[in-house]
């Protein structure tokens, strides 16, 4: 069974570097006072994929 499998070329290749990060900025409300939750959604475009990521806030008065 292995045998019949050959050696494939890589996808994909390694930079040495980081690509430049992106800034992404928000505006928050400013008529919450107290402990919140932010949620962050990204959805994977075209595909039903998405990551989460929840934030512990808490606006003062």
């Amino acid at each position: 069974m292995w045998s019949d499998i050959s050696d494939l070329a890589p996808f994909d290749k390694h930079r040495d570097q980081l690509a430049p990060k992106k800034i992404t900025s928000a505006t928050l409300p400013k008529d919450k006072h107290g402990h919140h939750v932010i949620l962050l959604v990204w959805i994977i475009a075209k595909t039903d994929k998405a990551f989460y990521q929840a934030f512990d806030v808490k606006f003062e008065e």
